[in-house]
């Protein structure tokens, strides 16, 4: 084989490289696997919906139930990690929920988080391990899902920096 002249070795215009497909946009990401169940028994159902919603952001599935026998049944049934015991349950009361709960002494019982106005303190000895207002959720959950260490807080989007300040002309 002979070595190439110096016209040969040029590259040819016919070979060079096609431009290339522009890039697809990035896939979404994944959803994430939930990383704790919750039971929230709360007969507002617009309430309940937004508890859900806290929740499912803090990843954490949920089931909603309207009734203090439902949820009971739903306890022992399947424990979730935590439960919120709503004010007004129809059946059982949420304080009635967390002494039967207690009583049982499951090691798989869950989290208690009971709503109720702060002058009535539980009266039966079987408290909950949070309490909450009517008026604190559902925002008021955060920080009991913080302080009990269920699920992962939502990270917040990064703020944008502020636009530079011009100054007007003179």
């Amino acid at each position: 084989a002979r070595p190439l002249t110096p016209a040969e070795a040029r590259p040819s215009p016919v070979a060079a490289v096609a431009p290339s497909a522009p890039a697809a946009p990035p896939a979404p990401p994944k959803p994430q696997p939930p990383l704790a169940h919750a039971l929230i028994a709360e007969p507002d159902a617009e309430l309940a919906k937004g508890i859900a919603d806290l929740c499912a952001r803090w990843r954490i599935s949920s089931e909603i139930v309207e009734d203090g026998a439902d949820a009971l049944l739903a306890i022992f049934r399947s424990p979730p990690k935590i439960a919120l015991l709503g004010a007004g349950l129809p059946s059982f009361s949420a304080e009635k929920l967390c002494e039967i709960v207690r009583r049982a002494g499951s090691p798989e019982a869950p989290k208690l988080v009971q709503v109720a106005v702060a002058s009535e303190p539980p009266a039966s000895g079987y408290e909950p391990d949070a309490m909450l207002e009517p008026a604190d959720l559902p925002a008021g959950l955060a920080a009991v899902l913080e302080r009990l260490g269920i699920g992962a807080k939502p990270l917040e989007a990064p703020a944008k920096p502020a636009p530079a300040a011009v100054a007007a002309p003179q």
